[in-house]
């Protein structure tokens, strides 16, 4: 029942006093030729909701006819923001690089999983790698669920994963190098590099590769013999390296063995007396490893690269920087450490994606616990 006429707003839409029911109703004719309504007690907030329902009809027209390559650009990820650059460079990279290019003209609004399936298997057949295409297909996902119910209502990329068409990421095995592979990659290393020192370090905490180019003197507790890990080093798309937080934003403590003092402390002599000759300075802001002809600070890649070099040169061909990692902690779980140890000294998030990576592992860790394990005599 209705006792007031229903009111034009500048040929946009009615807004009218709803008896029976004591509402205040927004009415309006869309352009799709069907009739909206929303209610609310207030008539200022009715003229409110009113105004809402035309900007969205008329952006109708627009959202409905945004192409894919368009909302991922200046919709989606505009409206991301994360605490290192770093990551949002890297999304922007694999929408820029990776989906753009392959979905120019698909709209949004009428995208269908078959359109989808059928770009993750052209890019399997030009060799990218299912970790990728993943990647990929999660972030149009998330890109989806923020279109949604403006553009559409469901999400295509839901029915691409249930079907099994994308790409399963098969586990690389984690082969840690032995005891004699270290002792060759640590005397070849000393002769042949100048990346000893951080492969040395590497082996004996398990940090990341990052975190070790941005260590500092002052992170190491010689009193305490830890060493404070706080931040790590990253370096953009564009070639910029910055210094920010560690993986996790968490900083944590690592043990040291009074063998790693002594070599850090020798290492740190080392590097003030090239300082003396070459011409830099040594002090509790300088990095702990430095390019010792110009004192200039390690950076990630080349030490990714200079690592491949060696380990090319000495038959570890295919071994990582990140091996080395991999290589500490199964001597951790080897020696019966606890996972849960292990997960706080390698500074994972949470101790499931220690075991995801580790898990493997563990059944030597408990056949050696167990070595020699018997019952009490009874009788």
């Amino acid at each position: 029942m209705v006792n007031k006429k229903p009111r034009n707003m500048n040929g946009d839409g009615s807004l009218y006093w709803h008896k029976s029911t004591n509402r205040w109703v927004a009415q309006l004719n869309c352009q799709n030729g069907k009739r909206k309504y929303k209610y609310h007690t207030n008539k200022r907030e009715a003229n409110a909701l009113l105004k809402q329902m035309i900007r969205d009809d008329k952006l109708g027209d627009i959202t409905n006819n945004i192409k894919v390559s368009e909302y991922l650009v200046n919709e989606f990820l505009p409206t991301k923001r994360y605490k290192k650059p770093s990551t949002y460079n890297y999304l922007s990279t694999i929408i820029n690089v990776h989906l753009v290019p392959h979905f120019l003209d698909n709209k949004m609004s009428t995208l269908k999983p078959d359109a989808i399936k059928k770009v993750w298997l052209q890019m399997s057949d030009e060799g990218k790698s299912a970790s990728l295409i993943n990647k990929c297909h999660s972030i149009l996902a998330s890109a989806f669920n923020t279109a949604i119910p403006q553009i559409r209502m469901t999400n295509p990329c839901h029915e691409v994963r249930k079907k099994g068409w994308v790409p399963v990421v098969r586990k690389k095995e984690i082969v840690p190098l032995t005891n004699e592979e270290v002792r060759t990659l640590l005397s070849e290393s000393h002769s042949r590099t100048e990346y000893y020192p951080i492969i040395r370090l590497a082996l004996a905490t398990g940090m990341r590769r990052g975190e070790l180019c941005a260590l500092t003197w002052k992170d190491i507790d010689w009193d305490n013999t830890r060493i404070k890990v706080t931040k790590s080093m990253y370096v953009e798309p564009n070639g910029n390296v910055y210094i920010g937080t560690t993986k996790n934003d968490k900083g944590r403590n690592i043990h040291i063995e009074p063998e790693t003092i002594e070599f850090l402390k020798e290492h740190r002599e080392t590097l003030k007396g090239n300082g003396l000759l070459y011409g830099y300075k040594v002090n509790l802001d300088s990095h702990v490893f430095l390019n010792p002809l110009v004192g200039s600070v390690m950076q990630t890649h080349p030490v990714t690269r200079g690592f491949s070099r060696l380990a090319k040169l000495i038959g570890l061909k295919g071994s990582r920087f990140h091996d080395l990692r991999h290589t500490f902690a199964s001597n951790l779980l080897g020696r019966n450490v606890p996972p849960k140890v292990v997960q706080e000294i390698l500074g994972h998030q949470t101790i499931s994606v220690t075991m995801d990576i580790y898990g493997h592992l563990m059944g030597t860790a408990q056949a050696n616990a167990l070595e020699g394990f018997k019952l009490p005599e009874h009788t």
